[in-house]
Order: C-alpha cells, then structure tokens, then sequence
C-alpha cells in the first residue's frame, strides 16, 4: 500500500453513520438500485455498508435527513461508477442515452417531476435531485445544475476514451493538463461542493464565492480530491486497463511507477499549502466587502467543507473496501 498523505485537515466522523447505512440500504431497494432474495447474495457489490461512511467523513455535521441524503447520494454515485464500469459503460450508445436521461433530471424544469425510468438510476436520480433543491435560491439550482450536467457529460467522455482505447492503432492516452481537467469534473467535487451547501442549509454570498480566493480553494478541493483518489484506486485501474490515473499518465509521460506517485504527492502538498494561503485572505476580503457577520459564517462554513471534503474523501480511500472483478475484495477508492 502506498503511504498515507500528509493533508493538514482534521478529520470528521458522524456517530449515525451505521442508522444511515441502513436507511440508504432500504432507499437503494426502495429505488431497485439492489437486486432482491438470493440474486442480492449472488451480487451483493452495491449493498456495501461502508458507502455511508464517506458521507459521515465529509459530512460529519449532518444529522437525520441530512445524513440520510448525504449517504444516498454517496450510494447513488458508487452505482453509477460500478454501472460505468461493468457492461453499460462498454456501449456507447446506452451510456449516451443513459446520460441524456439523467442530465434531463437536472435539467428539465420542477425538480421531482415524471421522468422517463427506464433505467432505475434515472428514478433514483429524480428523488435524489427533489431533495436536494429543497430550501435553495434559483441561483443556487442554476449553479447546481451545471455542475450536475458537467459532471454526468464527462462520465460519457471517460467511457468513450475507454471505449476507443480498445481500437486497433489508437493511442487514447491523454495529456496531463488535458487529464487534470477531464478529471476535475468528472470527480464530481463541484457537485459535492453544491452539496455541502444544501446539507450545511447556507449559501455563500456571490462575491465571496466568485472572488479569485475562494474560487482557487474550490478548484484546489478537486484536485486535491480527484489526485488523493487516483493513487488509492490505481490497482483497480491498472488491472481493468484503464489509463485515466494520474500515475499512469505520468508514467506515459517517462516516469517511473515510484517517481509519478511521488510527485503526486508533492503537488499535493503544495497545493494544500497555497489553500491555506488562500483562506488567510478571506477575513481581509469580508473585511473590504463589508459582508455581514452572518455571512461571514457562511463563509467560513464552506471552508471547512473543503477541508472536510478533501480530508474525508482522503480517509474513506483507506477504509473502504469494494468487491471487485473477478471476486476478490482488495482496498479501492469509489471515485466521486
């Protein structure tokens, strides 16, 4: 196993994890996301009791529906990664169409409303997103939205560059910048940074948000993120042959195994530390913006779901386990 990294953030633990374990188990049935009797013994891969304990690492204020909706969703995006990654996301014409439901989720109009359910994890979908809205400004659905769209776009982009990689003749190896910014989206960090707003029942104040600190935090929490989770769940990748890792990325670029990990931790550290550079400007720009102490709290609350975000997603790739192909249980990291 490679060695922990070093992230200057505290971790978070929810005391209900296991009462939102079992309510996302009834939730996941509820939606036909579990299969039923014995065939649930035959494929038990969705039902894994440790999905919530992302949601409790992240979200450790959360309590009751809150929680319940955190770990909901988790359980939702471990389906869809183990759905993308089994049969489906070998067609590309049912992974587009597929796509095309779900963005149309996100996209078409009252959140809640009749959707087409051919597929149980548009319905799913459909109730998460209902949720979610509750309590929340239009400006906030707006911004939500494209993350939601942006996100579930690039999901059919990786199983295309999957897809394609199997092609007589066709290098599909991409760049490093080119892979940090497929990677960025298709994490869906900026959905769970939405997220944490609704779960946190706040909304950071426009300027804030869209000022150059905060946008940097932001941009840092899914890098730190996306790059945390590509070295824990590189053996998975590796032995699918997928080449979307950050580590088989720089190996294609002449690194060794040794040296790309390294270096992977070593921008890790930098960025963690231009982070915390970053929020020490915040009090002098609340300061300037004149913004109230209440929104200040806002602020400061979001800051902290970064922290957690990256810390937790961090500590989850640890202690998550996950069946894999081939029936062998090895460590690996649900990429969200």
């Amino acid at each position: 196993m490679t060695r922990p990294f070093d992230l200057p953030f505290a971790a978070r633990t929810d005391v209900e994890r296991h009462r939102a374990a079992a309510h996302s188990r009834s939730w996941m049935h509820r939606m036909g996301l579990l299969p039923d009797g014995r065939a649930r013994h035959r494929d038990d891969r969705h039902d894994r009791p440790d999905i919530p304990l992302w949601a409790a690492s992240v979200f450790g204020d959360a309590t009751g529906p809150d929680l319940d909706l955190c770990s909901d969703h988790a359980c939702w995006w471990a389906h869809l990664d183990e759905l993308l990654d089994g049969p489906v996301g070998h067609d590309t014409v049912r992974v587009r169409r597929l796509v095309a439901d779900l963005v149309a989720v996100v996209t078409g109009g009252v959140p809640g409303g009749a959707v087409p359910a051919a597929e149980p994890v548009v319905a799913a979908l459909a109730d998460l997103w209902a949720r979610e809205c509750q309590g929340m400004s239009p400006a906030w659905r707006a911004r939500a939205v494209g993350h939601w769209a942006g996100f579930l776009h690039t999901c059919a982009i990786a199983c295309d560059h999957r897809h394609r990689r199997h092609r007589p003749g066709r290098r599909t190896a991409l760049g490093i910048e080119d892979y940090l910014q497929l990677r960025a989206i298709s994490g869906v960090v900026w959905v769970i940074l939405d997220f944490a707003e609704r779960v946190g029942h706040y909304e950071v104040p426009p300027d804030i948000l869209e000022s150059a600190p905060m946008q940097a935090m932001r941009r840092i929490t899914a890098r730190v993120t996306g790059l945390t989770q590509d070295v824990r769940s590189l053996p998975e990748e590796e032995a699918a042959g997928d080449p979307d890792n950050m580590v088989l990325v720089l190996q294609a670029q002449g690194l060794t195994r040794e040296q790309a990990i390294t270096h992977v931790h070593a921008v890790l550290r930098e960025q963690t530390a231009t982070f915390l550079t970053e929020e020490a400007h915040i009090p002098r720009l609340c300061d300037r913006l004149s913004v109230p102490q209440r929104e200040r709290a806002r602020v400061y609350q979001h800051i902290a779901d970064m922290r957690a975000i990256m810390r937790g997603s961090h500590d989850f790739c640890l202690t998550g386990r996950r069946s894999v192909r081939g029936g062998n249980n090895e460590l690996r990291c649900v990429r969200f």
